[in-house]
């Protein structure tokens, strides 16, 4: 399956992240470093899809918000 990620498309990834983040039904990370899957998945796809989605404006500004996404992307960055 070939799926071909499109710049104009990117703010949809980053919109999934913030829900993924911010949604108060999704458990923060635990106390041993567990993610939710969802979180898991999406920054995932993020770090396999950083040549396109690290050059948009967008993904900048919301690493530049902090939170456990940044900590999450680094952790799962570091591993490929």
């Amino acid at each position: 399956m070939g799926f071909k990620l499109y710049t104009q498309r990117v703010g949809d990834i980053i919109e999934l992240a913030r829900y993924a983040y911010s949604n108060p039904d999704l458990p923060d990370r635990g106390d041993a470093g567990s993610v939710d899957e969802l979180r898991e998945l999406v920054v995932e796809y993020i770090v396999c899809e950083i040549d396109t989605i690290g050059k948009c404006e967008e993904f900048v500004k919301y690493m530049e918000d902090g939170g456990e996404f940044v900590g999450d992307f680094w952790r799962i960055a570091r591993q490929y």
